[in-house]
């Protein structure tokens, strides 16, 4: 494996293998649950989920259609993506990847129904005796730390987060410096 730290500050591991015309890059964010207001706990999986949403080049639905055309897989979270493709297509997963992590516009309407869904999954958490015996558990072990809060956050917590409040995380946590990229398969390393 090639390490290259870029100087933005994003590390680069590289590791070619051309035994098969496959290519995969996962990007990943150090510590970005950590980086959540107690009382914002949330923003990260909501922030995630409106990543693909659409960029100023391209609206949910054509990221969407770009990367199924290829027969690539494209998946977003709070704490970075990935992009799988044949060798042949990994500029375009590229940049559908770093086009999503860089530049979401995060819709109003897709913002509405990702929050929705949010806070449906929380309220069926806070109904799981294994998932309360979890976060008891955490809280218990890493006390007002942040690892002791629930990432995913609470009825209380995900109603009070705004568009705004996703738009601020996004903009703190989403940066270069504060990302690791990893890239394996039928690629050239200098060319990347």
């Amino acid at each position: 494996t090639k390490r290259v730290e870029l100087p933005n500050g994003l590390v680069v591991l590289m590791f070619p293998n051309r035994r098969l015309p496959t290519f995969e890059a996962k990007l990943f964010l150090r510590d970005s649950a950590l980086y959540q207001e107690a009382d914002k706990l949330g923003v990260a999986s909501l922030t995630g989920a409106l990543l693909d949403e659409g960029t100023p080049k391209r609206t949910g639905p054509q990221i969407a259609d770009s990367i199924e055309g290829v027969g690539g897989d494209l998946s977003l979270s709070g704490v970075g993506g990935s992009v799988k493709t044949l060798a042949p297509d990994r500029k375009l997963g590229l940049e559908l990847l770093f086009d999503c992590l860089m530049n979401p516009v995060m819709p109003e309407d897709a913002f509405r129904r990702a929050k929705a869904r949010l806070q449906a999954q929380v309220m069926e958490d806070e109904a799981q005796p294994e998932t309360v015996a979890q976060q008891t558990f955490q809280q218990l072990v890493y006390g007002k730390h942040p690892l002791g809060r629930p990432i995913a956050g609470s009825s209380k917590t995900v109603k009070g987060i705004t568009r705004a409040d996703c738009r601020a995380y996004h903009q703190l946590v989403f940066r270069p410096n504060n990302a690791v990229l990893a890239l394996v398969g039928d690629f050239d390393p200098d060319a990347v």
